[in-house]
């Protein structure tokens, strides 16, 4: 029998440890935070199994979700479903990196990658990169007109403009202006890579970059030094979101990435209930 109701406010917390619930999948993400202080959450027990979630904070996040049962997953949208494979060709997945430190990130990369010596990033490739430019990285509080300026000269045509990228953040609320971030590289003092982030002091979220096209890989190496920052302040991970395989990075980086459900939700709130179910538990 599956007992389902809606619980919001303080009992969220109150759900959480007098059924003793742990995030699914080990897995923190900006959104958390403000979802848990805003939504309503559905609670769901068949059986001895207990979900709570709340529908994704907007299209780019994760579905919050605590469990006691970390081997089940729900058929709703943005739901993570089993780790990414090497070259899956689903349409999305949660990009996901599990900080530890840069030497094992490095470490890690060394091990999947098919060409070490050649391939970016990699211990070997790292260094000799390091050794060939004259780095400056910085990270800093949003400068919205100082990213735009720069994001627009750096951008592919097609892409959206910097100012629509600031809106599309900015209009997903609830986000505070001090968790937003920019992550700068220089090359001689020469700006070759922006990127704007969400942190929340546990984990950054990349929300989208631009970079000088180099032989040099100034995206990636950009997102190297996040890991390295990130790491250096015992960061719990680093992510881009839920989005497409767009942008030969991504792969690259968020080596701990998730498929995720791309099913329409499958629940409608109804009078502080669930209007029509089916099919949560896989």
């Amino acid at each position: 029998m599956k007992i389902i109701k809606e619980i919001s406010g303080k009992d969220i917390e109150l759900c959480i440890s007098d059924n003793d619930l742990k995030l699914y999948k080990d897995i923190w993400h900006y959104s958390f935070g403000p979802v848990k202080s805003t939504n309503k959450f559905y609670f769901v027990k068949n059986g001895s199994d207990i979900f709570l979630f709340a529908k994704p904070f907007d299209q780019w996040s994760p579905v919050c979700c605590y469990t006691n049962n970390q081997e089940k997953d729900i058929e709703t949208i943005n739901f993570l479903g089993n780790p990414r494979e090497k070259n899956d060709s689903r349409k999305k997945f949660f990009w996901y990196l599990n900080i530890t430190t840069l030497e094992e990130f490095l470490q890690r990369r060394d091990e999947i990658s098919n060409q070490p010596d050649k391939n970016f990033p990699t211990t070997t490739t790292y260094n000799n990169i390091i050794g060939k430019i004259n780095k400056t990285f910085t990270y800093t509080e949003l400068d919205e007109n100082y990213f735009i300026a720069h994001y627009n000269s750096l951008k592919k045509e097609n892409y959206l403009d910097g100012t629509e990228i600031i809106a599309l953040l900015k209009r997903a609320g609830n986000i505070p202006a001090d968790w937003l971030r920019m992550g700068v590289l220089y090359d001689n003092d020469k700006l070759v890579s922006i990127a704007v982030l969400v942190d929340d002091g546990k984990s950054v979220s990349l929300f989208n970059l631009a970079t000088q096209r180099s032989k040099f890989s100034y995206g990636s190496l950009l997102c190297t030094e996040i890991i390295k920052h990130s790491s250096l302040r015992n960061y719990l991970s680093f992510d881009c979101g839920v989005s497409g395989t767009y942008g030969n990075y991504k792969s690259k980086i968020f080596l701990d990435s998730y498929q995720v459900c791309e099913k329409e939700n499958i629940f409608l709130p109804e009078r502080g209930f669930i209007k029509k179910i089916f099919n949560f538990f896989k």
